[in-house]
């Protein structure tokens, strides 16, 4: 399954971890937008490890969104982008 999680974090060094974390599940297509392909049954550790970074009381939030098939494959990019390594194609919201 395709997620697509995104954060506004404004501690640096918070955002540095998060970042990190996500690194682990998937890959960076813009600043704070990463694709994560994982399977359904792997979400429940994606929530805790994100929630163990930006849990009640810490600043920010992540928000993480499945996206269908289709609906990926029917995304595309303007401007100057990049294809996010083991990436099909692209997703720009």
């Amino acid at each position: 399954m395709l997620y697509l999680v995104v954060y506004d974090i404004s501690k640096d060094r918070l955002r540095t971890k998060l970042a990190t974390v996500l690194e682990a599940y998937g890959a960076r297509v813009q600043g704070s937008v990463f694709e994560v392909r994982i399977p359904e049954s792997r979400l429940p550790e994606l929530r805790s490890s994100l929630s163990s970074l930006v849990g009640s009381g810490q600043s920010g939030e992540v928000r993480v969104y499945p996206v269908c098939v289709k609906c990926y494959n029917g995304a595309f990019a303007i401007g100057d982008v990049e294809t996010p390594s083991g990436s099909d194609g692209y997703l720009i919201v």
